[in-house]
């Protein structure tokens, strides 16, 4: 087992459940009206994108060079961002583990979360939705940077 794999299994014990919580994070702070959310709202985003990235990365990592970027489990799609905790969908995902997740841009596009750059370009989407300031400025440009590679 390749690092990456390895150090992926010791921090994440339950993947499915860690990108539950990631999706809800986003929802719920998504749903809140930008005047209200609270100053650590790009801190959360953050949180939640690193766990998706790091996923992403280890499905980069353990496909050939050539399935790359082709990573597609069997089943529906479940956008952990988007259903609420006790929907039919995401309670399958995480207890049956049955779906695709994904993410949702905000005209209601899904995105895959099986490719780094784009988790990362996802969360920084999300945190030019809301108020600008130089908290938000900063973790936009740790994201952006971390896409870059």
């Amino acid at each position: 087992m390749n690092a990456m794999l390895w150090i992926h299994k010791k921090c994440i014990s339950d993947v499915h459940e860690a990108i539950f919580h990631s999706g809800q994070i986003m929802r719920i702070i998504r749903e809140m009206s930008k005047g209200i959310r609270p100053p650590w709202w790009p801190g959360a985003i953050y949180r939640a994108g690193l766990v998706l990235w790091t996923d992403a990365l280890t499905h980069n990592e353990s496909t050939s060079p050539n399935q790359q970027g082709q990573y597609t489990p069997p089943g529906s799609s479940v956008p952990v961002d988007r259903l609420q905790a006790n929907d039919p969908v995401i309670v399958r995902y995480v207890t049956r583990r049955e779906g695709v997740p994904t993410l949702t841009k905000r005209d209601g596009t899904p995105i895959g979360i099986d490719n780094g750059f784009r988790v990362l370009s996802h969360c920084v989407d999300v945190i030019e939705e809301g108020i600008a300031t130089r908290f938000s400025d900063g973790i936009r440009g740790k994201l952006e940077k971390l896409a870059r590679g």
